[in-house]
């Protein structure tokens, strides 16, 4: 089965010409502005936490530390409700 060859996008490329060159000097001025510094400098920023914020949390405890936590603690229940003195 052979699929159908894909439709020419509408309009011709002289259109698509003109529009790129009005285009083209709007986005030049709007790399130049100095919105984009300070964007580029926040963006540093929120890599920089994102980054420490992977250091704290690439070490997490094993599933073996948890069960054992939660063995420790129903132990130390026991312990306490077991060896308390009556009331």
């Amino acid at each position: 089965m052979v699929s159908p060859s894909p439709k020419p996008p509408a309009g011709s490329n002289d259109e698509a010409l003109d529009i790129l060159r009005r285009i083209e000097p709007a986005l030049a001025r709007l790399a130049s502005r100095d919105d984009i510094a300070k964007m580029d400098d926040r963006l540093r920023k929120v890599e920089e936490n994102v980054a420490r914020l992977d250091g704290r949390v690439s070490q997490p405890p094993t599933l073996w530390q948890i069960a054992g936590l939660n063995f420790a603690i129903f132990g130390a229940a026991f312990v306490l409700i077991r060896f308390a003195p009556p009331h």
